[in-house]
C-alpha cells in the first residue's frame, strides 16, 4: 500500500494506493477472504487517511 498528501488551494488531497490486496490464503483471515476485503492493517490506515488533522 502506498500513501500519499498533495497540498490544494483549499486543503489536502490525500491518496491511498493498494488498499484492496489480491486475495491470498497466506495470512490469517478470521472474517472471510474476498476481494473486495481490506485487511485490518488497510483498514486502520484508512480511519488514518480520513481523520481530520487536529
Amino acid at each position: 500500500m502506498s500513501l500519499g498528501e498533495l497540498s490544494a488551494v483549499a486543503g489536502r488531497i490525500r491518496i491511498a494506493g493498494g488498499l484492496l490486496p489480491e486475495p491470498t490464503q497466506q495470512n490469517f483471515h478470521p472474517y472471510g477472504l474476498r476481494s473486495y476485503a481490506v485487511t485490518y492493517t488497510g483498514y486502520e490506515l484508512f480511519e488514518n487517511l480520513l481523520a481530520q488533522p487536529g
